[in-house]
């Protein structure tokens, strides 16, 4: 009697078990790193934008020395300046919350009190109350570990920008940026902290895990359905042959092999029927999982980039550039005009203008190398540079350009530079100082003559060397007179030909609308450029600003 040997599995049992565990852990492999990178490069975007509106908003308590305030718990009249300066990084910027606190008793957790905090037009539009130096915060305003953190920050003087991630019940998880605000005498006064809502992180997450965990399902399901209906006892050495290869490439995926170097073994199965269709289906499969995983690290990093360029910078400069037309609309000494296209999402160009004070404005443009978001941020910290500077002591245009050089030229590893046109305009009389450096000829008007360039020596581009030496021009505009900067991306404009707008259209254009206001001529510009380019590519940023004199005698307080 021939030996008898209990049953095992079945070999379809045997096949779709080993289908779903290669499967399963193939799933688990792609799951896990997409959900590590995408949480890791979301929260990096997160903390990165609340660190950079942190870091403004102190500027602004700095420059009010709020840490003498907290510290002598007073509310003197710079204090709310200050505020209307924090409500406009707020408007500018997309966050939940900006406020200042301290601990009233350092060694008393919940003595937590509210220094100010910031609203945007719209919150106060809709009612939102400010808060008071003295204010008590609440008591399950903060959780316990988060005072924790902020008494440890004011105690051991933490000059460093912090993040935490939170709770509040109103917007649920919340990233919050933090930093001490110290007295003049260098004693730990407060915190100023930022917060982000990050509610939409985890649902973006949750869905990413679902997602894959349905498509792997799917495809689980497919691979089983092939394998049981084809697979019979004597397939079992070719079946054995290609399980092998599909463990050999599930290692290198498990050892975290690079996308590029993962390899399947091919198995050559001659039958010619279901077995070779499988064999090459799993070859096949196999592809498009390297496929599959090269496409999630190049869309990652792809996603990254676009998040950065359009999430981040996009807002920062539409906030950045003065856009409310009139500026001034209580001042009839003059009429002020500026705009700016972007080649791309965000712009290397700049413009501003400002009162110094009741008698004294000025006018910046500048253009920065570079396109993207390198230019972006540039033009940024030069534009904070050249006002913080023009509003410390406005007296001379070369001395104002000359300390913004040097500290352009600090650290600057990318070599970038900034061509800039600075002007101080005395609004009493018409008087003005202005300093050139690298930057395209201004266009002026005199009287009833018509517009030209008023050329003198350039001084060289901002970033490229500390020492500059840098000119300064004297000029008067009459009641009348009108006062044109640009971009090189103005003149440089091509059209399908290759053929340059140039300065002499742009002369033409001005002189159609010669007495007009600033809008309108700006207008005429850019209307004589659209119809020169015709639909050409736009290479470079666009920018100009218009200023016209009406005279001192005009002044309305």
């Amino acid at each position: 009697m021939s030996g008898t040997r209990g049953k095992g599995l079945s070999i379809k049992i045997k096949v779709a078990m080993a289908a779903v565990l290669s499967i399963s852990i193939l799933t688990i492999v792609l799951v896990a790193f997409g959900y590590q990178l995408f949480e890791s490069n979301v929260m990096d975007k997160y903390g990165k934008y609340a660190t950079t509106v942190l870091e403004y908003a102190y500027q602004v308590t700095e420059d009010y020395k709020f840490g003498d305030m907290i510290k002598n718990r007073e509310m003197p009249k710079a204090y709310e300046e200050m505020r209307t300066g924090l409500n406009r990084v707020k408007d500018c910027s997309d966050i939940e919350y900006l406020y200042a606190i301290y601990f009233d008793d350092v060694d008393d957790l919940y003595s937590l009190t509210y220094a100010i905090n910031a609203k945007s037009k719209e919150e106060i539009e809709k009612g939102g109350k400010y808060t008071y130096l003295g204010t008590p915060c609440e008591v399950d305003g903060f959780e316990s570990d988060t005072r924790m953190i902020f008494q440890k920050a004011v105690k051991e003087k933490n000059k460093e920008s912090n993040l935490l991630v939170g709770f509040s019940p109103d917007y649920g998880n919340m990233l919050n940026g933090y930093k001490v605000i110290f007295d003049s005498e260098g004693n730990s006064a407060g915190l100023l902290c930022v917060e982000i809502s990050i509610k939409d992180i985890a649902s973006d997450l949750s869905l990413y895990v679902r997602t894959i965990t349905i498509i792997a399902s799917i495809v689980t399901l497919i691979v089983i359905a092939v394998y049981v209906s084809t697979a019979e006892r004597n397939v079992l050495r070719p079946l054995m042959s290609i399980t092998e290869s599909t463990d050999s490439f599930v290692k290198m995926m498990k050892a975290n092999t690079r996308p590029e170097e993962l390899e399947y073994k091919e198995v050559v199965v001659d039958t010619r029927d279901e077995i070779s269709d499988l064999a090459n289906n799993i070859k096949s499969l196999a592809g498009n999982v390297k496929d599959y995983m090269i496409n999630i690290r190049d869309i990652t990093t792809e996603k990254e980039r676009l998040g950065a360029e359009l999430d981040v910078a996009t807002k920062i400069q539409e906030g950045i550039l003065p856009g409310t037309f009139p500026p001034y609309p209580h001042r009839k000494e003059f009429e002020l005009f500026a705009s700016m296209d972007p080649a791309r999402e965000v712009g290397g160009d700049l413009y501003d203008f400002y009162l110094l004070d009741e008698d004294h404005l000025a006018l910046v443009i500048g253009d920065v190398t570079g396109k993207g978001i390198p230019a972006a941020l540039y033009m940024v910290i030069a534009k904070c540079l050249i006002k913080n500077r023009a509003m410390m002591d406005w007296s001379s245009t070369s001395a104002i350009l000359s300390d913004v050089n040097k500290q352009l030229c600090e650290g600057n590893e990318m070599e970038m530079f900034v061509t800039v046109w600075l002007a101080i305009i005395d609004l009493r009389t018409g008087k003005g100082i202005a300093s050139n450096c690298g930057h395209e000829h201004p266009a002026m008007t005199g009287g009833d003559k018509a517009f030209e360039f008023k050329k003198y020596r350039h001084s060289p581009a901002l970033g490229i060397t500390a020492e500059l030496n840098i000119e300064e021009h004297e000029f008067v505009m009459k009641p009348g007179d009108c006062l044109f900067v640009y971009t090189d991306g103005v003149p440089e404009a091509t059209n399908v030909k290759k053929d340059f707008f140039g300065t002499d259209k742009l002369l033409d254009a001005l002189n159609e609308e010669l007495g007009n206001p600033p809008y309108e001529l700006i207008k005429s510009v850019s209307d004589k450029l659209k119809k020169f380019v015709a639909g050409s590519e736009q290479f470079d940023d666009i920018t100009m600003l218009c200023f016209k004199y009406l005279g001192g005698e005009n002044k309305t307080l």
